[in-house]
């Protein structure tokens, strides 16, 4: 019947418009239900008038629930974008700083020690019959690097660790820290 297309176009309109153009359609809707009701008359009795009455007026409360449908279905993928938009963001921060985590770690711990925690271990230790523990500084550093560009004294210390960095490696021991210009 015409009454069911009419409530299926308002309810299409109702689910495919934004939120902002809810109420002007709500209002609109009524207008013209009002302003059509005598032309739906058959100009008959007062019961056929009520009778109709009726009908626009379950059309206009159909119309008024899908009107609040399409809101809450809005307002729901709104929330939900946002909400991805998060999820999205804090994942990617998540990730930059599990990055630097992991730098920070390559570069304090040695490599067996690492993969010794990626593998769950929570204490981690050797036990060494014989060990050699070794400090170096260079003595008068602040004095010369003081005299120095920034560049010479970043080129000093840089190939001071290189050095280093080598005879550990010939030597087959572990680095454990380097702080400026000590090893």
């Amino acid at each position: 019947t015409g009454e069911t297309i009419f409530i299926l176009f308002l309810y299409s309109i109702a689910c495919n418009i934004r939120v902002k153009f809810l109420i002007p359609i709500f209002t609109l809707s009524v207008a013209a239900a009002c302003v059509s009701l005598p032309y739906l008359t058959d100009g008959g009795t007062l019961e056929s008038d009520r009778q109709v009455f009726v009908r626009v007026l379950i059309m206009v409360v159909i119309f008024a629930l899908c009107l609040a449908a399409a809101f809450t279905i809005e307002r729901e993928s709104r929330k939900t974008f946002l909400l991805h938009k998060n999820v999205v963001r804090l994942t990617e921060e998540t990730k930059s700083t599990a990055a630097r985590i992991n730098g920070l770690l390559e570069a304090m711990l040695p490599e067996s020690v690492l993969q010794r925690v990626a593998a769950g271990e929570d204490r981690i230790f050797d036990v060494a019959e014989m060990a050699t523990v070794s400090f170096s500084d260079v003595a008068g550093f602040t004095n010369w690097s003081s005299t120095r560009t920034s560049e010479q004294v970043v080129q000093m210390v840089s190939t001071l660790v290189s050095a280093y960095d080598v005879a550990a490696l010939e030597c087959q021991v572990a680095k454990v820290k380097t702080i400026g210009d000590a090893y």
